[in-house]
């Protein structure tokens, strides 16, 4: 549910009744100068009636609900423009996709009855899957679990396990190699996990944006908006459930971070 702009405050805010607050209050000064606070009084009356009446009228409000979508999309826009500055170009570009698609979709949603409403019922939800998609991108380009990766942990086991077998049974150097290789063992199911995390995530990215075209199509088509429900909320569930592989991408991204730093500062 996006938040109401509160529209006591904007009308308060607004220019218009700024200027005329000014002009009320260079009247009130003269008028208690010369005689009877009357000018004041009526000031008070006027801007409390104002502020009583302007809020509730639906073209104030309207107005109100313009700018402050207004401001949420530059602020939008920036916040995207900082993070696609930090994300390969590949991810950039796909980022670029998903948020082209939005517009199209909104555009087409201009485009069927009742318009207005189903604008603003739907910049929400879209808004929520760009968000959910960025977030699902920025930890998929995190994280890097490419094959030469695989093949070298799964190379350091081999060769562990082929030292450790040499070794007596009972030994100083077994127990160690034994220990290494434990922890060997442990990094390639670690990276195995990862790459299984990082392939769903990659997929329910895929998704959205499957479903942005498919949806996309719809809406050109000039199909029923109430098409859109369904599979907006069928995609919605399907971004929450990849939530537990994001949330280990980001994880890991977390924890590559650290090491890095630990090793820089050493």
């Amino acid at each position: 549910m996006r938040e109401k702009p509160n529209y006591l405050k904007e009308a308060a805010a607004h220019p218009w009744n700024r200027a005329a607050l000014l002009a009320a209050a260079v009247a009130s000064v003269v008028g208690l100068w010369q005689g009877p606070p009357w000018v004041l009084v009526a000031c008070l009356a006027a801007e409390a009636l104002y502020l009583l009446i302007v809020p509730l009228l639906p073209a104030f409000r309207r107005a109100c609900d313009r700018e402050v979508e207004k401001k949420r999309a530059r602020r939008r826009a920036v916040e995207l423009e900082q993070i696609a500055a930090r994300l390969s170009p590949n991810a950039k570009s796909r980022l670029d996709g998903i948020v082209r698609a939005r517009e199209k979709i909104l555009d087409s949603l201009r485009s069927l009855a009742e318009a207005r409403s189903l604008e603003q019922q739907w910049t929400g939800r879209l808004d929520a899957l760009v968000a959910s998609a960025l977030r699902i991108l920025v930890a998929v380009d995190a994280s890097r679990a490419d094959e030469r990766d695989r093949r070298f942990h799964q190379s350091e086991v081999k060769q562990l396990r082929a030292e450790v077998a040499g070794l007596p049974e009972v030994s100083a150097a077994r127990a160690a190699k034994a220990q290494r290789l434990e922890l060997a063992e442990k990094r390639l199911a670690a990276f195995a996990k990862l790459q299984d995390g990082r392939e769903a995530a990659i997929a329910q990215l895929e998704t959205v944006e499957d479903i942005l075209q498919d949806l996309l199509a719809q809406g050109l088509a000039g199909r029923d908006a109430g098409a859109f429900a369904g599979r907006i909320d069928a995609l919605a569930a399907q971004i929450a459930a990849a939530g537990e592989s994001v949330a280990e991408l980001d994880r890991h991204a977390e924890t590559e971070a650290e090491l890095a730093a630990l090793k820089t500062s050493g």
